[in-house]
């Protein structure tokens, strides 16, 4: 992480009352003893404040920018400062904050997991830090600064810092989060003779609880993502509000989208093992953006199979299925849009290609928490499950990329035009055979 990545800045900064008062009390015991003019009485306000901070959901962008000015209070005259977090998250690395003082605001940077900036850390102070375990870096101008050594420290200097210190926190124990479990802060002065002393051992004495607060602040958005990611949006949701009890499900009308791809086994034998995570990514990510962007909910992948819904109206059916229906087919024609587009590109770099085939349907089913006490899963059981299975099968052996229940048409008459019939068909444990629809290819 560095501390030089360009940023846009936020409008605000932190309004949390401050519990230490602004002067001596005019009045009671200690009404004879004036605040010490060094700064030392504010530190513990400090600390304070930033546990409440914490405690009240104060972001991560405000608790520094607080730090700071309560900071400046105590005596310490930070005219910089930054602050890089590392995140447990499937796309980003870490989040960076930078605050200075003649702008009085926060600007936060998202360092994207696959961004190449490894030469640019290998020559920070951070860096450093991290290779030699020192929890702390000091460059002061005059004494042991040396231009060339550190770029962002050189940037900095030019800027009109005279003294810079950097402090690496290290989780400990054993639920450490990540590679590293690592937060970076670094303060820099433009006062003429640096941080003294006093104003140094501020500095250390604040940081464990600035790196706290901004962790505690990251903590849920980070859970909040991952549980997304993994579950769903809704389902994540749902678990973190406290639907975690085994058993607990809930009854509800909803569109079923479940999907395969086609030849799948024997691209996995042809191809070199090294090829297959990536296509099933590229492929999996068209149908995710697409079910997601017309308001659907992805449940699971299957191996090579895809299981989402798009629920109608909280399960009561009630005037929202039309829309439910309508919304999938916009998903399902955007997806094979996707995959077209995908499939001339892969064309081109001499890549395997395949699509997928999809069964749509609508049903009750139970949408909860199934397993066992150690391990449960969020998702859908239920008879309309196993019929929408069949529903794709179906597709696969009729070859059409889609295939649309007789239920599905029910519920949602006014896409009905969207629609072709291809007969009645018996499906494999359905017992009466029923009329089964594809996408009209008029409309391509």
């Amino acid at each position: 992480m560095d501390d030089s990545q360009d940023t846009a800045p936020i409008p605000d900064t932190a309004q949390i009352p401050d519990p230490t008062p602004a002067g001596p009390p005019e009045s009671g015991p200690l009404a004879c003893c004036p605040r010490p003019r060094d700064g030392s009485a504010e530190v513990p306000g400090l600390l304070r404040w930033l546990a409440e901070a914490a405690e009240t959901g104060t972001s991560e962008e405000h608790i520094l920018a607080g730090a700071c000015d309560r900071l400046r209070r105590a005596a310490v005259p930070v005219d910089r400062a930054f602050a890089g977090i590392e995140l447990i998250h499937p796309l980003l690395d870490g989040q960076l904050y930078r605050w200075d003082s003649r702008e009085g605001t926060v600007s936060r940077h998202d360092l994207d997991r696959f961004d190449d900036d490894q030469a640019e850390w290998e020559v920070s102070p951070l860096a450093q830090l991290h290779e030699t375990g020192s929890p702390e870096l000091r460059r002061r101008v005059g004494t042991n600064y040396v231009e060339g050594e550190f770029p962002v420290v050189d940037e900095a200097v030019a800027d009109g810092v005279r003294d810079y210190v950097a402090f690496m926190l290290r989780r400990q124990g054993p639920h450490i989060l990540g590679e590293n479990d690592m937060t970076f802060l670094t303060f820099a002065t433009r006062a003429a003779d640096g941080f003294s002393e006093a104003a140094l051992d501020r500095l250390r004495a604040s940081v464990a609880a600035i790196s706290g607060a901004m962790r505690l602040a990251t903590g849920p958005r980070m859970t909040y993502a991952l549980m997304e990611t993994y579950l769903g949006r809704n389902a994540g949701r749902r678990v973190l509000r406290g639907g975690i009890v085994r058993g607990a499900a809930e009854e509800i009308q909803a569109v079923l989208w479940l999907s395969d791809l086609h030849g799948f086994t024997k691209i996995a034998d042809e191809v070199d093992p090294d090829q297959v995570v990536p296509l099933l990514n590229a492929y999996a990510e068209a149908q995710v953006a697409a079910v997601e962007r017309y308001g659907g909910e992805v449940l699971k992948f299957m191996g090579d199979g895809l299981l989402a819904i798009f629920p109608i109206d909280g399960g009561t059916g009630a005037g929202d299925a039309d829309r439910a229906c309508a919304a999938a087919l916009d998903a399902a024609e955007d997806t094979f849009a996707t995959i077209g587009e995908l499939n001339r590109a892969r064309d081109r770099r001499g890549e395997v290609t395949t699509t997928l085939y999809l069964g749509l349907h609508v049903g009750r089913v139970y949408y909860g928490n199934i397993g066992s006490p150690e391990r449960l899963d969020f998702t859908v059981v239920g008879p309309a499950v196993n019929e929408a299975s069949r529903i794709a099968d179906m597709a696969k052996a009729v070859d059409k990329d889609a295939v649309v229940s007789s239920a599905f048409v029910d519920a949602g008459p006014g896409s009905r035009d969207r629609l072709v019939s291809l007969g009645r068909h018996a499906l494999r444990g359905v017992r009466r055979p029923q009329e089964l629809f594809t996408l009209d290819p008029k409309l391509d």
